[in-house]
């Protein structure tokens, strides 16, 4: 649609149904395409949307029993292909919500009862797309000797095999799906007795222009919090930043294997 004096000129795809119109098909994005008007044909590049604009944003409110079991709120409200798929995933009106979440929680917290899923109307494009749900999970603190430990986050940030190889073994530049983020705030609340042993510090990872990494864990009434947001700022790695770009992720998967280690109370003594 072309630029008007009231607006800037976008794209639109008539075949995603379920893709708000601020927000293109993400298969859309980076195409070349063709202007056609009356003073001719010019050839562009369809921009692909920025990592803000492409973010996965979850909150956890986790609530932990003695036995490392719990029950966990979860808020969902993604942007971007995350927010087409939650469309996609629970939208229809078909029913089986329930066995959907579960069957896309089990990589993050294992078997899980949902207890209750509620979105918006996801049907309809010009509504943002929200899920809250409550469910029951088991294991969520592991056992270290007399400690538990608490894990920093639940979604894969989908970055383990992103650069493999060595950089003396690298001969091209990596080309990627596309920009994105993602934001996750969890909240612990611990059982009667426990307490906190260590947390460990603020850490901030940094390749400029290709992307960026802050974990924070905090101390709060009852328990702990834990916010991390990755961004993956660029599609396309020139071979000349490889090994920054593959030292950083490196940072940031040693970041994700930190945990949180709490002294459990005497209700928790040999429960696991």
């Amino acid at each position: 649609l072309p630029a008007t004096s009231e607006r800037e000129g976008y794209y639109l795809d008539g075949t995603a149904d379920r893709n708000p119109v601020g927000y293109l098909r993400a298969d859309d994005q980076g195409a070349r395409v063709l202007h056609v008007s009356e003073r001719g044909g010019e050839l562009h590049d369809i921009p692909y949307a920025t990592p803000d604009e492409n973010a996965l944003r979850r909150t956890y409110r986790v609530a932990l029993n003695d036995d490392g079991s719990g029950e966990v709120e979860l808020s969902d409200r993604s942007d971007g292909m995350y927010a087409v798929m939650l469309r996609y995933r629970y939208g229809g009106g078909t029913g089986g919500q329930e066995s959907q979440l579960a069957q896309e929680l089990d990589a993050g917290f294992g078997s899980v009862t949902v207890e209750s899923i509620a979105t918006s109307d996801l049907e309809d494009i010009t509504e943002p797309a929200t899920l809250d749900a409550r469910f029951a999970a088991k294991n969520l603190w592991t056992s270290e000797g007399r400690l538990r430990s608490l894990r920093v986050g639940f979604d894969d940030l989908g970055i383990s095999s992103l650069a493999a190889e060595p950089p003396v073994d690298r001969l091209y530049d990596v080309v990627l799906d596309r920009p994105y983020a993602q934001e996750t705030d969890v909240t612990w609340t611990l059982p009667p007795g426990a307490s906190l042993q260590s947390t460990p510090p603020e850490i901030h990872v940094s390749a400029e222009g290709l992307l960026d990494y802050r974990q924070t864990v905090e101390p709060v009434d009852g328990g702990v919090r834990v916010r991390r947001r990755f961004s993956l700022e660029t599609r396309r790695v020139p071979l000349e930043r490889y090994a920054d770009f593959r030292d950083a992720l490196h940072q940031v998967e040693q970041a994700e294997r930190r945990t949180v280690r709490v002294v459990p109370g005497a209700g928790a003594e040999g429960s696991l």
